[in-house]
């Protein structure tokens, strides 16, 4: 037997079957690959506008995330270059 790596310690200590473990292969990236989207984070509020006014882009997601008076609010808002705008609201009080 090969040289047992701390998670077949762990393994053991827990009395863990490992043949029972869910085995995920990790994702590889070829060489070739190009993304398809662009993540950008505005450095204040009237930045967005100005670039977002040339976007060639098929779909622009906006989010925001706020905190006052005990509460978490977050809010996102899709829109699709030839359809409605879509928004979303959420507040979290603590």
């Amino acid at each position: 037997m090969s040289h047992r790596s701390p998670l077949h310690e762990l393994a053991y200590t827990y009395n863990i079957e490992l043949d029972r473990i869910e085995k995920i292969s990790p994702v590889c990236i070829l060489p070739h690959y190009t993304k398809k989207l662009t993540t950008r984070m505005a450095a204040n509020v009237e930045e967005p506008s100005e670039q977002d006014l040339g976007s060639t882009a098929e779909v622009q997601i906006y989010t925001d995330r706020s905190g006052l008076d005990r509460k978490a609010g977050i809010a996102a808002v899709l829109q699709m270059r030839e359809g409605p705008l879509k928004a979303l609201q959420f507040t979290l009080a603590l």
